[in-house]
């Protein structure tokens, strides 16, 4: 079995700014690994590094039980697909996803099969004979992406590939994307600024802040059971409230208590949380319920209305305190209004206040 192996990667840069620090991450075969997070996070750093396109400062990149580290780009085997198309204007389509096979002495009538089945996989078959100039974005993405797959890499490192073509494009790129890892069992790397593409194609999904691992999980666990704050707000559309409270107790009553929002606790998250003078409370906007008195626990005044396909975001504000809100699309509702929310309890998440960690 091949598998993509980082160990302990950091890269610093002078005058002593991180870039990455001490990255460990193995990628098995067959295995789509989709890395998000904020811009200068890193994410393009890590794949120049594995690419050979950029030194480590420490650390090692192996591919199987060969060590990459110290090799020239040209004999690591792996396949880049960058941001831009990088393809040659005075080829065409077919002699532009040829070019690698040509360098590695493929006899015409191979290279020619080839083009022919990959350009059918990827729907451009009919754009062979053109040049670069003569088709669309996505196209060119399409033909940089046959190029790569024509190379028979061990691995395929994707560098926000679809951020310069518009939503209906994207989405159909990443279809192709998940039929090819699905045919072609290659580890893949696929960096991303976009957290929907990112949960969308990751069989595992990491997130990057500041150079450094936030979390490594499988798209439903990062979702619901975020490591920290950051990942809690980061990852969502918009990402989850999170409320700086504290514990109150009276006999065995026991509730959250924030400047804004107040609900209460069950006896087993009353137990978990009772050595913590203070957390904070992480709720989803889809887990905020439109309510009345008594059973309102939060209070806001509508500051934002955005009308989307299957529903109403709605952003408000407490006490100073901003959040979000998911409710039907049809809700009627104006800028100002105030609403009247409880809280689904059991979707609850509560984080350390010192530390920002999980707690449950």
């Amino acid at each position: 079995m091949t598998r993509l192996t980082i160990e302990n990667v950091s890269k610093l840069y002078p005058g002593g700014v991180a870039a990455l620090k001490d990255f460990s991450l193995e990628i098995e075969e067959g295995e789509l690994v989709a890395i998000v997070g904020p811009s200068g996070c890193g994410k393009s750093t890590l794949l120049r590094i594995i690419a050979g396109l950029e030194e480590e400062t420490s650390g090692k990149v192996r591919m199987g039980e060969r060590f990459l580290t110290g090799l020239p780009p040209k004999e690591r085997n792996i396949a880049v697909v960058f941001q831009s198309y990088t393809l040659m204007p005075h080829l065409t389509a077919a002699e532009n996803m040829a070019f690698g096979m040509r360098l590695r002495g493929t006899f015409r009538n191979q290279r020619e099969e080839k083009i022919r089945a990959i350009a059918k996989t990827l729907g451009i078959e009919g754009l062979l004979n053109r040049y670069p100039a003569e088709i669309s974005g996505g196209e060119r993405q399409r033909v940089a992406l046959g190029r790569a797959i024509l190379r028979e890499p061990d691995a395929f490192l994707f560098d926000e590939p679809l951020s310069s073509l518009d939503a209906q494009m994207r989405l159909q790129l990443r279809v192709e994307i998940q039929k090819l890892h699905q045919r072609l069992g290659t580890p893949m790397l696929f960096v991303t600024h976009d957290q929907n593409e990112a949960l969308a194609l990751g069989d595992r999904v990491v997130v990057l802040n500041q150079g450094k691992i936030q979390q490594i999980a499988k798209p439903d666990e990062l979702y619901l059971k975020p490591a920290n704050t950051f990942v809690a707000s980061f990852i969502g559309a918009p990402g989850m409230n999170l409320f700086p409270g504290r514990l109150e107790s009276n006999g065995n009553v026991h509730r959250f208590v924030s400047s804004s929002v107040t609900f209460p606790l069950t006896p087993s998250q009353a137990s978990t949380l009772r050595t913590y003078s203070e957390v904070v409370a992480g709720i989803r906007p889809e887990h905020l319920n439109l309510s009345h008195p008594p059973d309102a626990e939060l209070r806001g005044t509508v500051t934002a209305i955005e009308k989307q396909f299957d529903q109403t975001c709605l952003y408000l504000e407490n006490e100073n305190v901003v959040f979000t809100a998911k409710a039907a699309r049809n809700i009627s509702c104006h800028l100002g209004d105030v609403l009247q929310w409880s809280v689904a309890l059991d979707n609850t998440a509560f984080f350390d206040a010192i530390t920002g960690e999980l707690i449950l």
